[in-house]
């Protein structure tokens, strides 16, 4: 990891809760993907990523959610977003079309409420 970015994986019951906080880009997305595809498991339903606290993300940081969330899908399993409503990373997401592909929730009980 590099600094400025910091990574929290928490198990919740059939789902993988993923918090980063700080910037995502070229310099780490690589980094961050390996650790989110290392933290779910053949059990796992969902991988919520709250991207609250992020700052920054890149055209990197898109590419490693779009290769992550088809692979998901790919193995029957789906991502979904935590992103503030006005911040940065939610505008990215959506100039992208990002948010067409996984749910977007506001908070981390809404995207972890249905899922099991």
């Amino acid at each position: 990891m590099m600094p400025g970015e910091e990574v929290r994986i928490e198990a919740r019951d059939c789902s993988v809760l993923a918090t980063i906080s700080g910037e995502v880009d070229a310099s780490n997305a690589q980094g961050i993907e390996g650790r989110l595809r290392s933290a779910m498991t053949a059990e796992s339903s969902t991988l919520v990523i709250d991207f609250t606290a992020t700052t920054f993300l890149d055209s990197a940081g898109i590419r490693m959610l779009f290769a992550v969330s088809n692979d998901l899908a790919a193995q029957g399993q789906e991502m979904r977003l935590v992103l503030a409503p006005t911040s940065l990373v939610h505008r990215v997401i959506s100039i992208t079309g990002f948010d067409q592909q996984v749910k977007i929730a506001e908070t981390t009980d809404e995207a972890l409420g249905s899922t099991s």
